[in-house]
């Protein structure tokens, strides 16, 4: 009983010898070596294999997603720590200079730009002047230089003393990260100094030239 169109694939009814496979001939294509031998395999068995297959590439693609995301994350992490620097010069100005400068170090894997600085303890604010844009590679650090006003009134040794530090990440996202400035001793003895002198002192500025300054004896 004739049961639909006939199998494209089966046996050619004419196959000379040595024909090459997929060479054209009166009865149509020749199926290749691989293609017959794939049909010639039991359903279950092709399905199986079909099914491995498939399991195969979804496990690559499985792994190389997790590589890219965990990629994708340490690109995005930022950690940063800092610490008080001071510069002093005794010649330039007149007088001398005292500049306070918060340094930070990229804990991270990528770059960082630090684009601004606020920080702040009781009767104490930090704050960088200019603009920032200042590179700081992974493992090394940056010195950015800042503003230190000084109010003696609410001045209590600089206890609980931090700053948020903004950073432009390599992929160009920004955030901000608060870090507890450990040392910053240079800063908060120097404030000290000053209260204990002039108590009264109001918004005095600690970063900048000696004479007529807030150490000016």
């Amino acid at each position: 009983m004739p049961g639909g169109p006939p199998d494209p694939w089966g046996t050619p009814a004419w196959d000379p010898d040595g024909l090459p496979p997929g060479d054209l001939i009166e009865d149509g294509v020749r199926p290749s070596r691989l293609r017959r031998r794939w049909t010639a395999l039991p359903g279950r068995t092709r399905a199986l294999v079909v099914a491995l297959v498939a399991a195969l590439a979804l496990g690559a693609a499985g792994v190389q997603l997790r590589g890219w995301l965990a990629e994708r994350e340490q690109a995005r992490r930022v950690e940063l720590s800092a610490s008080i620097g001071v510069l002093s010069d005794s010649t330039t100005p007149p007088g001398g200079q005292v500049s306070f400068f918060l340094v930070v170090r990229n804990e991270g894997a990528r770059p960082v730009w630090v684009t601004a600085v606020e920080g702040s303890a009781a009767g104490l604010v930090l704050r960088t002047t200019d603009e920032v844009d200042q590179r700081v590679p992974p493992g090394d650090e940056a010195a950015v230089p800042v503003s230190a006003r000084l109010t003696c009134a609410g001045y209590h040794g600089g206890e609980g003393l931090t700053a948020d530090v903004a950073v432009r990440r390599q992929d160009g996202g920004s955030l901000t990260r608060t870090v507890r400035p450990d040392p910053a001793a240079l800063l908060l003895d120097v404030a000290s100094t000053v209260c204990a002198v002039q108590p009264g002192a109001r918004d005095r500025e600690l970063s900048g030239p000696v004479l007529g300054g807030p150490v000016d004896r």
